[in-house]
């Protein structure tokens, strides 16, 4: 609720190259982006829609719930550009971390930009 509050108050219109990083695959947001911009009404205020907004300022994260199936419905909402990879150590320890990516059927580019390269970018790590 609090991600579309923000979308709404017009925030990321005011600060676009504001970005914030969620966990568990986005807090279920992605599932309702093109419902949220038929429905809401509220956005002639804004410079684009909810879903637009959403997929330029929002970074998600799985937060080591590795299900293929919200991979992949992230991926078509977001793309691998958005996505970040991260386990939600030390209050979960699930199996599968190290090899999800690999076992996902993403291209090496996708995988490495997920595992480290989006997060190089955004948070401005150098090597």
């Amino acid at each position: 609720m609090q991600m579309v509050r923000l979308i709404l108050s017009g925030l990321f219109d005011r600060h676009p190259n504001l970005h914030i990083i969620t966990g568990h695959w986005g807090e279920m947001v992605p599932n309702f982006l093109e419902r949220m911009d038929q429905t809401l009404g509220l956005t002639a205020h804004l410079d684009r829609s909810i879903s637009q907004t959403y997929r330029d300022n929002f970074y998600i994260t799985p937060s080591g719930m590795f299900f293929n199936a919200q991979l992949q419905l992230d991926m078509t909402e977001v793309g691998s550009d958005h996505l970040m990879y991260s386990v939600d150590y030390p209050y979960n320890h699930p199996t599968g971390a190290a090899t999800f990516l690999a076992d996902a059927g993403l291209s090496m580019e996708d995988q490495e930009k997920i595992a480290y390269r989006n997060a190089e970018k955004l948070l401005h790590l150098s090597k």
